[in-house]
């Protein structure tokens, strides 16, 4: 029964404990998503640019930029963003750009993701229900949902050994359920994560680490 290589969690927000953050991530393997949009920075999920560096300094986190808004837009359009770039150098090991554009250039986004550290990744959204994109220059993630916590009637097949991700209502409640038809159909020795947003909030939308640590607890139990 394969594992996800790592799960990661959607919107850390200026009000976290990055102590338990650390401590949890000391403990699972984690990818913590941070959100950046110019209309939204410093509402709810998306945390002001003085919370963001204090994410960034802390040692020990493996983070992720979940680009939104226009800045993804310019990204898509030009391949790069000066007003963003300046926020994400070295701290982020994978950048994800939302958009809903046909046929990005995967090249460019990319670069871009590398412009940002050598080795970093750039994560795309897939919305085909039945099979992941063949092109590996960028991470696939599927989500239907678009952070609005909904479950998919089904879950896509990898079309070679990389590493893809799957998201979409996942959380402590349904994560479980959830992993079992993802494994159904997901081939053994192809490394997947998980990533969820709205089912790990509290009811006032603050990422809620109790719940990351049910859903940690579920997906790690020998941890």
């Amino acid at each position: 029964m394969t594992q996800p290589a790592f799960v990661t969690f959607t919107g850390l927000d200026a009000a976290v404990d990055l102590d338990r953050v650390a401590a949890l991530s000391a403990r699972y393997p984690i990818e913590w998503g941070v959100l950046f949009s110019p209309k939204l920075q410093g509402e709810g999920r998306y945390p002001p640019l003085e919370a963001v560096e204090r994410i960034r300094a802390r040692n020990g986190l493996r983070l992720a930029a979940h680009v939104c808004g226009r800045h993804a837009r310019t990204v898509v359009e030009t391949g790069a963003c000066p007003d963003l770039l300046p926020h994400l150098e070295g701290g982020f090991g994978r950048i994800q750009i939302n958009t809903a554009a046909r046929d990005p250039d995967l090249g460019a986004i990319a670069a871009f993701a590398r412009s940002v550290a050598p080795e970093a990744r750039a994560i795309l959204q897939c919305r085909d229900p039945d099979a992941f994109p063949s092109d590996g220059t960028v991470d696939w993630l599927y989500d239907r949902s678009a952070g609005n916590g909904l479950l998919p009637e089904s879950w896509p097949v990898p079309s070679g050994p990389r590493l893809v991700g799957y998201a979409g209502g996942l959380g402590p409640e349904t994560v479980a359920a959830a992993l079992t038809a993802i494994r159904a159909r997901h081939p053994d020795g192809t490394p997947y994560w998980i990533d969820m947003e709205s089912r790990i909030r509290d009811a006032s939308d603050r990422l809620d680490l109790d719940r990351c640590e049910a859903v940690l607890r579920i997906v790690f139990p020998e941890a």
